[in-house]
């Protein structure tokens, strides 16, 4: 089993590159007002909000070492990225599986996550119909 992390945040007056610097967190994807969308409905056209996306992406046995770290930074970017314009942020579990999928989060995973006050989205993909499936919301 894979699972990739992600935490798109987004906003009308959201400036990727600034919360970057501010917060010291990378964005693993990231555009700017007004730049020119690469992908989805704003392709080729201007974005109208900018966007920046945390992800990493871990096998099931690192799975509650790897997802504190994760939400440890989005808990230290948040504040920042907020005070920066964003009005949308998400938290996106994608589980990409072979046979049977199950995911089970720790006590100490789901306390950060009730900490944080933000929706969960999870989607599960078998491995063989994964190729074509484009992960995250955005």
């Amino acid at each position: 089993m894979r699972i990739i992390f992600s935490c798109p945040v987004q906003g009308d007056a959201f400036r990727p590159t600034d919360a970057e610097r501010q917060s010291g967190i990378r964005f693993s994807e990231k555009n700017e007002v007004g730049e020119i969308g690469k992908s989805g409905r704003y392709r080729g056209k201007p974005q109208p909000y900018g966007f920046g996306s945390l992800e990493t992406e871990i096998g099931d046995n690192d799975l509650d070492v790897a997802l504190t770290r994760f939400l440890e930074q989005v808990q230290r970017g948040l504040p920042i990225w907020r005070s920066l314009g964003a009005d949308s942020v998400l938290l996106q579990i994608d589980v990409f599986y072979d046979q049977q999928c199950n995911l089970e989060l720790s006590e100490s995973v789901i306390a950060a996550l009730h900490t944080l006050r933000l929706p969960v989205a999870v989607s599960c993909y078998h491995e063989a119909k994964a190729e074509s499936v484009t992960v995250g919301s955005r």
